[in-house]
């Protein structure tokens, strides 16, 4: 995703190499036909490497990892049928967020679903700027729906590959954006009201605006319809090919391993109170009640 100036038209994200009553879903290359997604159901365990955010300042660095997960969890609590679940090691990890320095005016950059083994969300520099800033969870809820599968609105006119999924009309007959219809987290924004709300120094009004707020509805529930779809459903000719990294495969999420620790932990206390019970019954005889407070 890249900033607007004046010299631009449209901001852009290297996610795709060239918003919302649907989405629009399918392989940026045009070379290959198939829909991506991840395989419905499945944890996907990403992490942060912050040894490469030691170039900015620690505040920064901050920041940038609690928008993340800020963003990371607005999309999980929309439930649209994959999670995404934090992990400390990189190893552990199907992506990880990385501090990618100087990118020309670019924001940010992710991935599609495949079965690589460590995928990288970049952010760039240009995106902790003070006039950039205030949009930085709105860039990763973007780069997020990439990840997820979801391609630009745009892509339809710009772009090779993209399908508009599930392609219905709405309520005035027209397929896509109307003007009172709700916007995509997938598509750029261009609206002079907020622009000028919100100056941005060196950017023309009238010429971007990424707003801040939560995910679209609209988004949430296409996304859903389209993780429901079944395996190896053809859509407009397109087959749609589920995901499953290996690292995902053994992965076991983060609530199963704590309850799986706290049960072991209350296994270890009984067994140790009826180790205590068994040394006091020895000590004193049988003969002889324990006393309840007696541990």
């Amino acid at each position: 995703m890249t900033p607007q100036t004046s010299q631009q038209t449209s901001p852009s994200c290297l996610s795709e190499t060239d918003s919302a009553l649907c989405i629009v879903v399918g392989n940026p290359n045009p070379c290959n036909k198939e829909i991506p997604r991840w395989k419905p159901g499945i944890y996907i365990p990403y992490t942060v490497d912050r040894s490469s955010f030691l170039a900015i300042t620690g505040a920064q660095a901050k920041y940038a990892e609690a928008t993340f997960k800020q963003a990371v969890k607005q999309w999980n609590e929309s439930k649209i049928g994959v999670t995404f679940d934090f992990v400390e090691e990189e190893n552990d990890a199907v992506f990880t967020l990385i501090y990618g320095g100087e990118h020309n005016n670019v924001f940010a950059k992710a991935f599609f679903p495949s079965n690589q083994d460590l995928n990288r969300i970049l952010v760039y520099s240009v995106a902790l700027r003070p006039e950039y800033i205030m949009w930085l969870e709105w860039v990763f809820l973007h780069e997020l729906g990439h990840v997820l599968g979801l391609r630009h609105e745009f892509a339809l006119k710009s772009e090779k590959g993209g399908v508009r999924f599930p392609g219905e009309e709405g309520a005035d007959g027209q397929v896509g954006n109307t003007p009172t219809a709700p916007r995509s987290v997938m598509e750029y924004y261009h609206r002079s009201e907020s622009a000028t709300q919100h100056p941005i120094p060196g950017v023309q009004p009238n010429l971007m605006d990424y707003p801040e707020g939560k995910l679209p509805l609209k988004d949430i529930e296409e996304t859903r319809r389209f993780y429901k779809l079944e395996s190896g459903t053809t859509y407009e000719n397109r087959p749609i090919v589920d995901y499953n990294p290996q690292k995902a495969q053994v992965y076991q999420p983060t609530a199963i391993r704590k309850a799986t620790k706290d049960a072991e932990e209350g296994i270890d206390r009984q067994r140790e109170k009826a180790e205590r019970d068994k040394a006091w019954l020895q000590k004193h005889g049988k003969e002889r009640r324990k006393p309840k407070d007696v541990d």
